[in-house]
């Protein structure tokens, strides 16, 4: 039974008693014998009967009091139990809709962009170590800046509960949880399927253990004799 329908049933309550009482009190007052009967005898005088009528009807008076104070105590009860309900729906509507409807999108575009200065950072990376690229001072200084700058995405993300995903190299490739972007052909065939190289990391929302973008990997493969 909730809160309403005890609210319900105490005043139904009140209005069942107020009738019988009264009308035990009418009987009492009207000398009815099967209701004086049950109560202790008292002087048959019309100045007593008065005085135990009113005796009864302040008590009567006192009960109803009672019962009214106890009714508006739960009423305003569950008044305020709903409002906290109400609030507590709102709050997680708001907490789930700020999640879908900002945070995601954000942690989406933050991630892409890692991925671009990444590959900017390989791309600048090989340049420098090309021997007949001009070795300026600025090279290094750029390849500095670039990985600093991922180095602080990687920070922000980890402030939203994501964090990096880097699989090691030997480890077995499993393509639920890696991408296979390149391929290495394997000189053993214990070797065969296992990451030679983890090309970019990859991201997991840590809160619900939900892979955001799976990293990326080379992976060793035994070659196909018949190709050669």
């Amino acid at each position: 039974m909730d809160n309403f329908q005890e609210t319900e049933l105490v005043g139904k309550i009140i209005e069942e008693l107020r009738p019988l009482l009264t009308n035990i009190v009418r009987n009492i007052m009207a000398g009815d014998q099967a209701v004086v009967a049950v109560i202790p005898p008292v002087a048959t005088s019309d100045s007593a009967l008065q005085e135990c009528n009113s005796k009864i009807s302040a008590e009567i008076a006192s009960i109803e009091s009672k019962v009214q104070q106890l009714l508006e105590q739960m009423q305003e009860f569950a008044h305020k139990e709903k409002q906290f309900n109400d609030l507590h729906e709102e709050l997680q509507k708001y907490k789930n809709g700020l999640r879908r409807d900002i945070i995601s999108p954000l942690l989406k575009s933050i991630i892409h962009q890692h991925g671009k200065i990444t590959d900017q950072y390989r791309f600048y990376e090989a340049k420098l170590k090309d021997e007949t690229t001009d070795k300026a001072a600025l090279f290094p200084t750029l390849l500095k800046e670039y990985k600093n700058f991922a180095g602080n995405l990687e920070d922000l993300l980890y402030d939203y509960d994501v964090e990096t995903v880097s699989p090691k190299a030997g480890e077995e490739f499993n393509p639920r949880l890696q991408k296979s972007v390149k391929s290495v052909f394997a000189d053993s065939p214990d070797n065969e399927r296992k990451i030679a190289e983890c090309i970019n990391v990859g991201f997991i929302d840590v809160s619900n253990e939900r892979m955001l973008k799976q990293p990326e990997v080379a992976v060793y493969k035994l070659m196909d004799m018949n190709i050669i």
